[in-house]
This record gives structure tokens, C-alpha cells and sequence, in this order.
């Protein structure tokens, strides 16, 4: 009798546990600001973005707010920046789309982390990120640490 309620209790936890495994990815699908990061590094990454100055550049104005874009070209102007500060990398690789994932961060209504594996490194690169609303769309804001 003991190991039957040992095992629906597993059982239950086990069965619980799936169901509430699955929240996460229900409420990034919802979330309009994670959306906006999806599309915008996807794009970025893609063959028409980083390698394509103007639409990179285009991407970036349509995804960043002016401010955040002024900071940066003001940054690579005095070369305190030497590499793009949207993946903390100077080089560029399409496959960090395979392990890019974004997340909400906890207790933050505006913050967001953009991870993914370098390949050659085989180091896990975060980006956090401020995400605000502007004009009934969501724009990254700043980079936190630039």
C-alpha cells in the first residue's frame, strides 16, 4: 500500500510538472516585446542583415530607439566600441540563430536576455536588454552594461 501512494505521488508530481513546463513557452508566444527580439535578431543574423550595411542599418532603426542607436554610433565614433554591442561580438555567424533564445527576466516588466552558443568558443554569449514602448511598438531601448 505504502509504495502505491509513493508512486501516485511521483505520478502526480511527474504529470504536474509537464503541465507547468509548457507555461513559459505559452506566455513568450504572447509576448509581444520577445516577438519584436525574435524578428529583429533573426533578421539580423540573416544574410541580408549584418552583411548588408543599409539593411542592417535599416533594421536597426526600425528595432532601436534613436537614443540607443545615437549611444552607439557615438561609441564606435570615439572607438570605445570595437565590436557590435546587439550580439557582443565583432564577428558574425548565422548558426547562433540555432541556439539563440530569449528570455524575460524575472521581475522586470521591461528587461530581456538574448543567449546564444558561440561555436567556436563554445561559450554562452548574453545580451541584456531594455525593451520599450514606442509609438504602439516595442524597441530596444538600451543595452545594459554599454
Amino acid at each position: 500500500m505504502r509504495a502505491k501512494n509513493t508512486l501516485l505521488i511521483i505520478f502526480s508530481f511527474i504529470v504536474y510538472s509537464c503541465q507547468h513546463s509548457t507555461t513559459p513557452k505559452q506566455n513568450e508566444e504572447n509576448d509581444p516585446a520577445q516577438q519584436t527580439l525574435k524578428q529583429f535578431y533573426t533578421g539580423y543574423l540573416t544574410a541580408d542583415g549584418v552583411e548588408d550595411e543599409s539593411k542592417s542599418d535599416s533594421l536597426k532603426t526600425k528595432y532601436c530607439t534613436k537614443q540607443l542607436l545615437k549611444k552607439i554610433k557615438h561609441k564606435m565614433k570615439t572607438e570605445e566600441l570595437d565590436y557590435d554591442p546587439l550580439l557582443n561580438a565583432q564577428d558574425v555567424s548565422r548558426e547562433w540563430l540555432q541556439t539563440m533564445t530569449f528570455t524575460k527576466v524575472p521581475q522586470s516588466s521591461d528587461t530581456y536576455e538574448v543567449s546564444y552558443l558561440d561555436p567556436y568558443d563554445k561559450k554562452k554569449i548574453t545580451i541584456k536588454l531594455h525593451v520599450a514602448k514606442v509609438e504602439q511598438e516595442y524597441k530596444i531601448d538600451s543595452i545594459i552594461g554599454l
